[in-house]
């Protein structure tokens, strides 16, 4: 993803159901982390998903950060 498209980033509503929101502020930030260390994530990457979590926004965090994987 370029800078422009990581600053415009939305994400997808979730459609029913799904994991809690406690899930995701406990998992989100080890995933990120993991992510950050296997070099799967860039640092620009990696510093937009964290400026998510810090904005409580883990689940978009997530989001972000697997489809910047993704996109490598």
């Amino acid at each position: 993803m370029s800078t422009r498209e990581e600053a415009r980033y939305t994400p997808q509503e979730s459609v029913g159901g799904g994991q809690s929101a406690t899930w995701y502020e406990r998992e989100v930030p080890g995933i990120v982390t993991g992510l950050v260390e296997s070099g799967g994530l860039s640092d620009e990457a990696a510093s937009t998903a964290w400026a998510l979590v810090a904005e409580g926004r883990t689940r978009a965090a997530l989001e972000f950060a697997l489809k910047a994987v993704d996109a490598s």
